[in-house]
């Protein structure tokens, strides 16, 4: 006996096929297709809803997606434009950018972002975007301001205060920093790169054993991240701890000697 599951794919695969010409038909099977994981299966059905309503952006936006989730970054950036063309907004101009950094054209991909905030000057994916390309490019003074604002509009978002941290943290701000890299550890106690934040900006603070327990914790959730017992290894060098230092250096070198075995 057929699933639930089984009988909703089939019964969308019949009305597209009985209907080839409608774009809806096809649209509602491509995307339950993605939704399913079938990419292949997916795109071609996106591919004919697109074809059969051209001047739509939606039906080009579903394709774009579908495309960029497989990997086919071109071919989804040229739809992303085609969807601009025709309703531009700023979610579609965001993930026009999102498929540039993906395909490192940065000069671009900031263009895309820039022009997404032009449409929606709140949208808080763009701005999160464009801050973290801008770290991304050692820009941390121009980051600021786009991931504050970022971080406002989402307050409860830990991965944006650790990005509206770093910038500030890396802007020479680090009393700025502090609120935003305090509330990433409220939000996510267990999480290392909000862990590895906090100890970072509490390092620039020169609150050395407040750093310390920071990436102990980092240490604990992260066991095998080899960033984690640098930073320790750092701390100590700075606290005069060599012992612990030769520790977290050797602790390092194993993270990235099983990694060479395991790849």
């Amino acid at each position: 006996m057929s699933s639930p599951e089984d009988e909703t794919l089939r019964r969308l695969r019949q009305e597209a096929t009985d209907r080839p010409a409608d774009a809806r038909a096809q649209f509602r099977l491509g995307t339950r297709l993605q939704e399913l994981g079938r990419s292949e299966e997916a795109i071609a059905a996106l591919r004919r809803a697109a074809d059969a309503a051209p001047n739509v952006a939606a039906a080009h936006f579903g394709l774009a997606g579908a495309l960029y989730a497989a990997g086919r970054l071109e071919e989804a950036a040229e739809r992303y434009r085609t969807c601009l063309r025709l309703d531009a907004d700023a979610a579609t101009a965001n993930n026009l950018g999102n498929c540039l950094v993906r395909m490192e054209r940065t000069a671009e991909a900031r263009g895309a972002f820039q022009s997404a905030l032009g449409f929606d000057p709140d949208f808080v994916p763009a701005l999160t975007n464009l801050g973290r390309l801008l770290l991304q490019e050692n820009e941390p003074a121009a980051a600021v301001e786009p991931l504050r604002r970022a971080a406002a509009g989402a307050p409860q978002r830990a991965a944006i205060a650790v990005l509206s941290a770093a910038a500030f943290r890396r802007s020479s701000q680090p009393a700025a920093a502090l609120e935003h890299s305090q509330r990433a550890v409220e939000l996510e106690p267990e999480d290392v790169d909000a862990l590895l934040e906090h100890g970072d900006v509490l390092t620039a603070l020169e609150r050395l054993d407040e750093a310390a327990f920071y990436y102990a914790k980092a240490a604990e959730f992260g066991p095998d991240e080899a960033r984690v017992f640098q930073r320790l290894g750092d701390l100590n060098v700075r606290r005069g701890q060599e012992f612990e230092a030769r520790f977290c250096y050797a602790k390092v070198q194993e993270i990235h000697d099983r990694g060479r075995r395991d790849g």
